[in-house]
């Protein structure tokens, strides 16, 4: 598997050039890239299709492929306010495209809902997928929904009822090893999810109470268990990449991404 980093591991203060150049030093194949209210290294909802055609360039330049587009602005696609559905619909096809001219293979959504009751908020982020039917399939992108801490996705059962609902096989799950593992195994949904799983985010869990976890980086200790982690990855199938999710450090930021990368090869290993 190749393995990646998303661009919030570096100061949103550092520009693209310098972001690509870091990460292509610390070893990793690939970034991902994230469509931001803002930041010196993030797309952004008014850039032009040249803003991103120059960042593609730099991409090229560097030898550092962008293989994924995600976003902290996806919107309550599951709401029941149609403005806010138009809105996540509009982030949604703004990373297809600039995904597009990146050259990357998939992107990430994560669904909110707002107050909208929760099984109305399924059938409503159903809905809209299917109304952007071709929209995505013209793009041949996929799209990786991810389940996050918001209260949508309690389950690997309601994560593969929506994809299997929206029933377009660019549409699959964006899966991340952490976000389960308050409740529940990891190697677990991956079983369960199998081939609906596109894309996966890696990023370390420690849990000390049942009320007390926190999220170290991934060269110090954790609770998930690594092993059958990996065996439940190989039972599926999966061999795209994976993409560590962590925190920017202050300043300098080599150390964490030489650190965590060789970390992921380890993992990799268990």
């Amino acid at each position: 598997m190749k393995i990646a980093v998303n661009g919030w591991a570096i100061s949103d203060a550092i520009g693209f050039e310098e972001t690509f150049q870091a990460v292509k030093a610390a070893g990793y194949d690939g970034i991902e890239l994230d469509l931001d209210a803002s930041g010196a290294h993030s797309l952004t909802m008014d850039m032009t299709d040249r803003d991103c055609e120059r960042i593609a360039e730099l991409s090229r330049k560097i030898g550092l492929p962008v293989f994924s587009v995600a976003t902290s602005i996806s919107g309550e696609m599951g709401s029941d306010d149609a403005k806010k559905v138009a809105n996540a619909k509009a982030v949604l096809l703004k990373q297809l495209r600039f995904a597009e001219i990146l050259g990357a293979s998939a992107i990430l959504t994560a669904p909110g809902f707002g107050n909208t009751d929760w099984g109305k908020a399924h059938e409503n982020l159903i809905c809209a997928f299917r109304e952007l039917k071709d929209e995505i399939d013209a793009y041949g992108i996929k799209i990786g929904i991810e389940h996050v801490w918001n209260g949508f996705f309690l389950s690997p059962r309601d994560l593969a009822y929506t994809i299997d609902r929206i029933a377009n096989p660019l549409v699959g799950v964006y899966y991340d090893v952490a976000n389960c593992a308050d409740r529940s195994k990891s190697e677990d949904w991956i079983r369960f999810l199998g081939k609906r799983i596109t894309r996966m985010h890696i990023k370390n869990f420690d849990r000390k109470s049942v009320f007390e976890f926190s999220f170290p980086p991934l060269y110090e200790r954790g609770t998930i268990d690594w092993a059958p982690v990996n065996r439940a990855l190989a039972e599926i199938g999966y061999q795209d990449a994976i993409t560590a999710e962590f925190g920017a450090p202050e300043g300098d930021p080599s150390e964490k991404l030489s650190r965590s990368y060789q970390a992921i090869t380890e993992i990799l290993q268990a």
